[in-house]
């Protein structure tokens, strides 16, 4: 992952270009912002290795544990309005704790999302840790958040898929948001 932060600050500039020309921001703005994504994937990738389980003390000789898992594969779909930013903080922390990416950037700005992924591939993630999809919200996209392989997909709070998902893909979660938890699953374990 210092590795990946390393390639994004090689490619500032023309990132930040992109960007630019894709978001309709300014070009300082998409500097700091290219910027601060490499800090995301460094301090994502300091975190890979300090998330441990936890023994739970009980009242009788039972060993009783948590551990944390990978979700697997995760659903992030990300808005147009920070494509670069957002797609940084979606997939960092992801991949940081051992997650594959399965990446929907809004189709208005697709284009930084799909270089970053790239630049990580080059910097050494491995090949298919990261895939970005382009495409329309209301075909690819629905088609993404209606698949059953993930329980839930990640993306802001406002993203339609909040309101989509209750009715498309189950029951309402917990607050009835469709967010998604990048960071692996708790689970606890008892043994006797």
């Amino acid at each position: 992952m210092f590795d990946v932060a390393r390639e994004l600050r090689l490619h500032v500039e023309p990132l930040a270009r992109l960007e630019a020309i894709g978001s309709g921001k300014p070009i300082r703005d998409c500097r700091g912002e290219v910027a601060k994504v490499a800090e995301m994937f460094e301090y994502d990738g300091g975190w890979a290795d300090k998330f441990y389980g936890d023994v739970i003390p009980v009242p009788s000789s039972h060993l009783n544990y948590t551990r944390r898992e990978p979700a697997g594969t995760v659903l992030q779909i990300a808005p147009w309005n920070a494509p670069v930013f957002t797609c940084g903080w979606q997939v960092a922390p992801a991949i940081a704790m051992g997650n594959a990416v399965l990446l929907k950037p809004s189709e208005m700005t697709p284009c930084t999302s799909l270089v970053l992924a790239r630049l990580a591939e080059k910097a050494g993630v491995p090949r298919g840790l990261i895939n970005v999809f382009a495409g329309y919200g209301h075909t690819i996209g629905q088609a993404a958040i209606a698949h059953r392989a993930w329980p839930a997909p990640s993306g802001p709070s406002r993203s339609r898929a909040r309101t989509v998902w209750p009715r498309r893909c189950g029951p309402a979660r917990s607050g009835s948001t469709a967010t998604r938890r990048s960071t692996p699953a708790r689970r606890s374990v008892a043994t006797g």
